[in-house]
């Protein structure tokens, strides 16, 4: 569930004509405001954030067979974020840090259990992530492979395990997950700003060992 903030005078007709077409595209003026990240089938995503008073939309991304997103298909919801009354809700103390680079990630503190993650992206423009477990057996190829939709037909070669949507320069969000030992991916698959390539095109994947 991507949140994007929409800027002053825009509206839920302006988002969706943006992602009408063949070619669907975000528009700048919709800024990438996280959210949680992928979930599989029922299954659970969550994210923490604090959001300014404005106008924003959550959307789908994800294709659907027929390689058209789902917020081309309707999925996709407006809401507005007013402004707070008395004191701010506190965020979960957070225990492990990953932060997003031009292009990849410094990930510190991840172990086995139940965790509160926080994500800061320390860059030039925006990042997400997505974290998977691989499968006992499987490689990070097999898991990009089944991503993308090159792999072989059977179960997915990893499961989610979480991670934030994107989010701009500059801005943060928490994730809470429950980690078990085993190998993990993050990759990140928003376009380059310059050469609309995927970030994951660039180097922004990483494998760590979580014991």
């Amino acid at each position: 569930m991507q949140i994007l903030k929409l800027d002053d005078g825009k509206t839920m007709q302006d988002i969706a004509a943006a992602l009408s077409g063949p070619n669907p595209s975000q528009p700048d003026w919709a800024k990438d405001a996280g959210g949680p990240s992928v979930a599989a089938p029922g299954g659970v995503s969550n994210a923490t954030q604090e959001f300014e008073p404005g106008n924003y939309a959550a959307l789908c991304l994800i294709p659907s067979p027929d390689g058209v997103p789902h917020a081309a298909k309707g999925m996709v919801k407006p809401f507005t974020v007013t402004a707070a009354e008395g004191p701010a809700a506190q965020a979960p103390e957070p225990d492990v840090t990953i932060s997003l680079k031009d292009f990849g990630f410094d990930v510190e503190g991840a172990k086995a259990g139940q965790h509160h993650v926080r994500v800061v992206n320390d860059c030039q423009q925006h990042h997400e992530v997505f974290m998977i477990k691989l499968a006992e057996g499987k490689m990070l190829d097999d898991a990009l492979a089944a991503l993308e939709g090159s792999g072989p037909p059977g179960p997915p070669p990893f499961e989610i395990a979480g991670g934030l949507q994107g989010i701009m320069a500059g801005d943060s969000g928490q994730f809470s997950a429950n980690w078990t030992p085993g190998r993990y991916a993050l990759p990140c698959f928003l376009p380059d700003v310059n050469s609309g390539a995927p970030h994951i095109a660039l180097g922004m994947v990483k494998e760590i060992a979580v014991p």
